[in-house]
């Protein structure tokens, strides 16, 4: 028992600070947000989620559970206990990431070196932060539930990250991932077969992890232009049917009605203007008519209900 004591204060006292370092390496490379400087925000949750897979690809998951666990006992004393759960449940996610890895390579040290199992791991990890799965808040609502709860088997599927896919289906992010993968092995596996030259050829061919981050980088920048309001409406566009999923009525806002919107009224109809604007964009009042005119939308005069309220006039989708 001693001894298996003193290989965990090893673990402690060397690894914990290496896990803090390559966190932070990760952060610079991956550009992933340190909006909290490392605490209760994505780094943290990196920061986690890595850690545990790393300590449980390399000394077992029972290590793993026993030194994540020291070390939030360790910090039970002044931790608040939600933050204490966040940390937990990015160490097991951390866990799972490790099971599927060895799920994906029988002998995954033998067909990677350590540098490598580490890019893997930060890239398994940043797939699950891309995917919501890394909790960055210790507010999260998931966090009452517990991990094993909220991420049941669900559909018959084996594991909660199984997503079903189609033929048809665009390749994702997980697609480039499993890309990087397999061209990883190939590379690891034959290199000792190629000439310096070659290596450095073949090395160049290889996704890097800017080129995994560009389909997210794209989704980002969608998002900013429709918050700055850079999607222009299309008018040709056919608006019959419309339905704004965030009020479930069939409303259409015009700019020029955003734009006349007191402050609380901007805050009380954001997330409604945000999903048309994802959608079939805003008009102006004069697209707005001509919509009108084709027998798209309808124009909706201002009147008083019978308890005496006043509603503007406004536009709907016919």
């Amino acid at each position: 028992m001693k001894k298996y004591k003193d290989e965990l204060d090893r673990l402690q006292s060397e690894e914990e600070s290496y896990i803090i370092k390559k966190a932070q390496e990760y952060q610079k490379k991956l550009k992933f947000e340190n909006e909290g400087g490392g605490w209760n925000d994505t780094t943290d949750g990196f920061r986690h989620v890595w850690g545990a897979a790393y300590l449980a690809l390399k000394y077992g998951d029972l290590a793993s559970h026993a030194a994540t666990s020291i070390h939030e006992a360790a910090e039970s004393s002044y931790q608040p206990k939600e933050e204490q759960k966040m940390d937990e449940w990015n160490n097991e996610l951390g866990r799972e990431i490790a099971k599927d890895l060895k799920k994906e390579y029988k002998d995954i040290e033998k067909s990677f070196q350590w540098p490598q199992i580490e890019d893997l791991i930060a890239m398994k990890t940043y797939e699950k932060i891309q995917e919501n799965k890394v909790i960055s808040s210790p507010s999260d609502e998931r966090l009452n539930n517990g991990f094993f709860k909220l991420n049941a088997v669900k559909n018959n599927t084996d594991s909660f990250y199984t997503e079903k896919s189609t033929k048809n289906e665009p390749q994702s992010l997980k697609d480039k991932l499993i890309k990087f993968k397999n061209e990883k092995l190939t590379r690891y596996t034959d290199r000792l077969a190629r000439t310096p030259q070659e290596q450095e050829e073949q090395e160049s061919k290889h996704v890097t992890l800017e080129e995994l981050k560009a389909p997210q980088e794209a989704k980002k920048q969608k998002v900013r232009d429709i918050v700055e309001g850079k999607v222009q409406f299309d008018e040709e566009k056919d608006l019959s049917g419309y339905v704004n999923k965030k009020t479930g009525d069939n409303k259409i806002f015009t700019q020029e009605e955003i734009d006349a919107m007191t402050p609380d009224e901007q805050e009380k109809n954001k997330e409604a203007i945000f999903y048309q604007k994802q959608t079939i964009g805003v008009p102006s009042k004069e697209q707005a008519d001509r919509a009108v005119s084709k027998g798209e939308m309808v124009y909706v005069s201002s009147y008083t209900r019978a308890d005496g309220t006043k509603v503007k006039s406004y536009y709907r989708s016919r």
